[in-house]
């Protein structure tokens, strides 16, 4: 059989860029005409943001047999700041034990990991030169799989393997059948010959037609979805928690405001709510609807399987406690100067006894 697996690692730099900043970035831009991105199709498929790709320097891997494997190296960045690296392998007159070796080998899984890894400082030091980024350590990483042929034949023949493939399964036939068929059941076909299975670790493809790059960004884009919404939610869940621990410190006896710049701190939780408002409107708006049911379809399966709604719905409850911190933040602040006022009101009366004293002991 034919087809190709491309090893998707996806990574956060930290900073937002304008298209004019990563146009150019590399060299070797990939060529966009033959996928028709950036071109109106009948079905006016014109609302994915596409990423600025290009190919990097081809890796080999060899295996035990002594066998050299070529490996096609591309990096994919959006404007948001999310990249991902692409190592691909496209194979002929192969049969189930290479995809499965492909799919489950350490080596070949270490290997995909260094060289992604080795793509990355590149792409990161470019980045670097237009900006300050602060790179996450989260990733997300993800395994698309195309098999050129009829589905009909390859599913009747490989439903076990296609099960093991999308939740990185090596021995699916172990799995309870009730749950391999649930499994299976997010798919997709634009028509007869053709079908798309997408899981949580992995999708599978299966066409007669080699058309899959539509496909390919799809689930690069949610991959970034998740790993955006992933890193936001911790950053902000752990925002609260210092946010917390301050409040504490506040509050402990003899010792209000000491040490608590609560002006500072309501100024960091503004520009953090602000900041993640920004970022995720930009991730949403990767996707902002398609003229086109079989991407909507599509991209509703990648949204089901990553739980990426689920994860939205955190970030808004995440949000509203940073806006409540902050409303207390102000209000502790508009106490402590109420506080200093009457002080100052304090210490005026008692200058103010004091020199009529003073006064009086004169005379």
């Amino acid at each position: 059989m034919e087809g190709e697996i491309v090893y998707l690692f996806v990574y956060d730099a930290g900073a937002k860029f304008t298209e004019e900043q990563l146009k150019g970035l590399l060299s070797k831009p990939e060529d966009f005409s033959k996928y028709e991105y950036t071109q109106p199709t009948p079905e006016e498929i014109v609302s994915i943001s596409v990423p600025f790709v290009f190919n990097l320097k081809d890796e080999t891997f060899t295996n035990s047999k002594k066998e050299n494997l070529k490996f096609k190296v591309q990096c994919s960045i959006f404007t948001t700041g999310s990249f991902s690296i692409r190592v691909r392998h496209h194979f002929e007159s192969a049969d189930a034990d290479f995809i499965k070796f492909m799919a489950f080998d350490n080596a070949v899984y270490e290997f995909a990991e260094k060289t992604s890894a080795k793509a990355r400082l590149k792409v990161e030091g470019s980045l670097s030169k237009l900006a300050a980024i602060r790179p996450s350590d989260q990733k997300e990483r993800y395994n698309f799989y195309y098999i050129k042929g009829d589905q009909a034949e390859f599913v009747r023949k490989y439903q076990s393997l296609i099960t093991g493939l999308m939740i990185d399964e090596q021995d699916p036939a172990s799995l309870e059948a009730n749950y391999s068929t649930d499994v299976l059941k997010r798919k997709i076909s634009y028509n007869a010959n053709d079908v798309m299975y997408v899981g949580w670790e992995g999708a599978v493809m299966i066409s007669p037609e080699k058309s899959y790059e539509y496909e390919l960004l799809l689930a690069e884009i949610a991959n970034m979805q998740l790993l955006e919404l992933r890193i936001h939610h911790n950053a902000i869940s752990k925002k609260i928690a210092d946010t917390d621990l301050l409040m504490a410190q506040a509050f402990t006896p003899n010792r209000f405001s000491k040490g608590v710049d609560f002006g500072k701190l309501n100024i960091s939780l503004g520009e953090l709510y602000g900041n993640t408002k920004d970022i995720i409107t930009a991730v949403n708006d990767t996707i902002y609807g398609f003229g086109e049911w079989y991407l909507v379809k599509l991209y509703g399966l990648f949204n089901d399987a990553f739980q990426i709604d689920e994860w939205r719905a955190y970030l808004d409850s995440d949000l509203e406690t940073v806006e409540k911190r902050r409303a207390f933040v102000s209000e502790l602040i508009s106490v402590s100067r109420a506080r200093f006022l009457e002080i100052i009101v304090i210490v005026l009366i008692l200058i103010e006894i004091l020199l009529s004293l003073v006064s009086f002991f004169r005379i």
